[in-house]
């Protein structure tokens, strides 16, 4: 009777262990993905910041050639 307790109280806390170690493994990979979802974004508003400049400069550039 002990032996059986002693085994299920075992198979309980063995899968506690593996449970939290899945959460671990999910936590670590959402992680990852915000990380690099953040980057993306990163690059992405600097590109669109940059290509905006460039845009300006090019209309005011072309701004002596406008007859008005």
């Amino acid at each position: 009777m002990i032996i059986t307790e002693a085994k299920a109280l075992y198979q309980s806390l063995e899968r506690e262990v593996f449970m939290k170690q899945k959460t671990c493994r999910k936590l670590a990979v959402a992680g990852a993905g915000g990380i690099a979802v953040g980057v993306v974004m990163l690059v992405g508003g600097i590109v669109c910041g940059i290509l905006s400049i460039v845009n300006g400069a090019v209309v005011l550039g072309s701004r002596k050639d406008l007859e008005i």
